[in-house]
């Protein structure tokens, strides 16, 4: 059985250059895409996270595309 561990904020920012070329991959500017890793980190790091299987790059994928489609959502509410 595979115990979910706490994800470690030290070791979120080593995923960071790979975070920033998908984020730049999925929006239209260098500074969307900063924006939009910077929104996550927030996000993430704001409370205990917890990650299965050494899998902390897809947790932050996921992370990033929630974010973004959050974002995008409350920009066509406007």
């Amino acid at each position: 059985m595979l115990v979910p561990r706490r994800l470690d904020p030290e070791r979120v920012a080593e995923h960071l250059p790979r975070l920033y070329r998908a984020a730049r991959s999925w929006t239209s500017s260098r500074e969307e895409a900063e924006d939009l890793v910077q929104e996550t980190f927030a996000r993430v790091l704001a409370r205990p996270r917890f990650v299965r299987d050494e899998d902390e790059m897809g947790y932050l994928v996921r992370a990033l595309r929630n974010t973004l489609i959050s974002q995008r959502r409350a920009e066509s509410r406007r």
